[in-house]
């Protein structure tokens, strides 16, 4: 649900709306996201763009992935950053490696950069090693957010299978550490 505060585009999750997203698992194909149960799917490929220039998600398969697009405007996905930075440590015990990438042109709406929105809300990920920072870029949203969610994450496991899709990790926080927690991968 979207709502205008001070001219300004909020989302605000209900946990009826968390329900649907979570009824309405979203299935990974070899031609991106589709709406459909299906899971674990192999993860399809992608490049995103960070400080240090392109990345590709291919290069982190043999560890588990929490792989995240966020909106700087977005209120679940500030709750989000202040959740999963409080779980940070189990994160890193568990080698994860956290892909934070800032959905392609914002979701659409205007927001602070990332590394602000970062600072104000989760300061200590900027210099944590299993955190990765970065942009999607506009062929990355088409095949994994082409919905345009502000808040969306994917869980992938060492062999490259999307274990999970879900919406706002601060109110799905259990689901990330089962996932953490699973020794199967």
């Amino acid at each position: 649900m979207q709502r205008r505060i001070r001219g300004r585009p909020r989302w605000r999750l209900s946990a009826g709306m968390l329900g649907v997203l979570g009824a309405a698992l979203l299935a990974v194909t070899a031609n991106g996201v589709r709406a459909a149960p299906g899971l674990p799917a192999l993860a399809p490929a992608a490049k995103f763009e960070t400080g240090a220039g392109t990345r590709s998600l291919a290069e982190f398969r043999g560890r588990k992935v929490m792989l995240w697009m966020y909106s700087t405007w977005c209120s679940s996905c500030a709750a989000g950053l202040d959740a999963l930075e409080a779980h940070q440590r189990s994160l890193k015990r568990a080698g994860v490696e956290v892909i934070a990438l800032q959905n392609f042109q914002n979701g659409g709406y205007p927001g602070p950069s990332p590394r602000k929105f970062v600072e104000r809300f989760a300061r200590a990920l900027l210099a944590a090693p299993n955190w990765i920072f970065g942009t999607v870029p506009e062929a990355m949203a088409k095949r994994y957010n082409p919905r345009r969610y502000p808040d969306i994450y994917f869980l992938i496991d060492e062999q490259g299978m999307v274990r999970a899709i879900e919406g706002a990790p601060g109110a799905t926080m259990d689901q990330i550490l089962r996932f953490v927690e699973d020794k199967r991968g």
